[in-house]
């Protein structure tokens, strides 16, 4: 009884790391990084041209942080677009933790001069205009449906009303559905497409140890390739 918290917890980091293996194995334009294991090829793939850690505190995606603890990461160039996915908790000076979730990121076509958010948490949002001071305004949008899940912000008004189109925002509810976190924002800045997803883990839930791995193992691949594949439509 003791140890069964302890066994359970191996048993997710082993069928983590089986999973995302699974994912991965027909995809030669997707890389594995254990970030657990490998800290020199964690530190590589988020200061890259596809992910810069300190563009999600620059945004406001995420609160000021310290240090960061890196599970694992999706990173490479699909579809000519480069991109890493990570699985992360970032910490205050004093190791509290600021954030847990997935942070993405991906390199952007065309460069945006301005800064574009889209969030559900209203508290990243209040954060941010705290911080950002009179440039970020509100941007209101003729999508009533998706105005009552989402706030969006920016600096050019004109700007983001052509980055959201109709497809992008049913996209953002599609992939708002698809992350199953806590919360969902995401920011288009300079050259990235910025996501964060607060409260997402790719640990299998404890209830899948009674289920023949066979059953569910391809599925939750297909969902963590879809964290690649959505974005960059």
């Amino acid at each position: 009884v003791i140890a069964a918290p302890w066994i359970v917890r191996a048993w997710q980091g082993f069928m983590r790391r089986r999973m995302i293996a699974a994912a991965v194995a027909n995809r030669p334009d997707i890389r594995h990084i254990d970030g657990e294991n490998d800290r020199r090829g964690s530190a590589e793939a988020l200061s890259s041209e596809a992910f810069t850690l300190g563009a999600f505190r620059d945004s406001g995606l995420v609160e000021a942080f310290q240090s960061a603890a890196v599970h694992h990461i999706l990173t490479g160039d699909a579809q000519g677009v480069p991109f890493a996915i990570a699985e992360i908790a970032l910490l205050d000076a004093k190791g509290y933790r600021m954030f847990g979730g997935v942070l993405a990121s991906f390199r952007l076509a065309r460069p945006r001069p301005f800064l574009t958010i889209v969030a559900r948490d209203r508290g990243i949002l209040c954060n941010l205009l705290a911080r950002a001071g009179s440039g970020i305004e509100r941007l209101p949008l003729e999508d009533p449906d998706f105005e009552g899940t989402f706030e969006v912000y920016g600096d050019d008004q004109v700007g983001g009303r052509v980055i959201l189109t109709t497809t992008m925002l049913e996209r953002l509810k599609t992939l708002d559905e698809l992350a199953r976190a806590r919360g969902f924002a995401c920011a288009f800045l300079g050259e990235h497409l910025l996501i964060a997803f607060n409260g997402m883990n790719w640990r299998c839930p404890v209830w899948r140890i009674l289920q023949p791995v066979g059953t569910w193992l391809q599925s939750y691949a297909e969902w963590l390739t879809s964290l690649v594949e959505l974005p960059l439509e």
